[in-house]
């Protein structure tokens, strides 16, 4: 892939949890499970996304971001799209790393090389029990964003699977009658809003808004 020297990008690194709870037959689909993920992601974020996840080591992935500022839409939409495919038996940890890249050799994100792949290799190796976190080599703000990830991280990890699959819904930009339309079976349209409202994703809405207006003006 051809890197553009100059600009900023962000790397998600993440590796999945609870594999091990699923049986033979159901790990065997985790690789197609979390590749079809990328695939709707980079429906919905076209441009944004220019590689499919790229997985290794069993259960470890990363995807190349080429706007740093949707790059928490990217992150969140990934992350509950797996939960939601696996009915909640398995989640992932996940770090957002800002920075340059140096290049990414053919169409493999592991591939690559730079700050942003350092960072968030690094940091996913020291990261604990919070499942989210961020990180920059330049950001005044870094500290901030990482517990605001903390917190996020908090409310995700209490969603329901119905809940996960309404989020996945209302980020695709789905009205809540269609987002109700696509439960098997259906459910009403105020069913949806009440998933959509236990889930807090107004909130979680602003915050993923916030952070694209911050790092789309700062390395836009």
């Amino acid at each position: 892939m051809e890197i553009e020297r100059d600009r900023i990008y962000a790397v998600i690194s993440g590796d999945v949890i609870g594999s091990s709870k699923l049986s033979p037959s159901k790990r065997a689909e985790l690789p197609d499970i979390m590749k079809q993920a990328s695939n709707e992601l980079r429906t919905f974020l076209a441009g944004s996304i220019p590689l499919s996840v790229d997985i290794f080591s069993g259960d470890s992935w990363q995807l190349l971001v080429s706007e740093p500022g949707e790059a928490l839409k990217a992150a969140l939409f990934y992350r509950s799209s797996i939960i939601v495919a696996t009915e909640k038996m398995i989640d992932t940890r996940l770090v957002i790393a800002v920075g340059k890249v140096d290049f990414v050799p053919g169409e493999r994100a592991s591939e690559g090389d730079g700050e942003a792949f350092r960072l968030s290799g690094r940091s996913l190796k020291e990261a604990s029990k919070q499942q989210m976190r961020f990180v920059a080599e330049q950001c005044a703000d870094c500290d901030l964003w990482d517990a605001t990830f903390g917190l996020i991280d908090v409310v995700v990890r209490r969603w329901s699977a119905k809940q996960t699959q309404a989020v996945v819904g209302a980020f695709q930009g789905r009205s809540h009658a269609e987002i109700a339309a696509g439960f098997k079976p259906p459910i009403e349209r105020e069913s949806a809003t009440r998933l959509l409202t236990n889930a807090n994703w107004h909130a979680i809405e602003q915050v993923v808004k916030i952070f694209k207006s911050k790092f789309s003006a700062t390395y836009g």
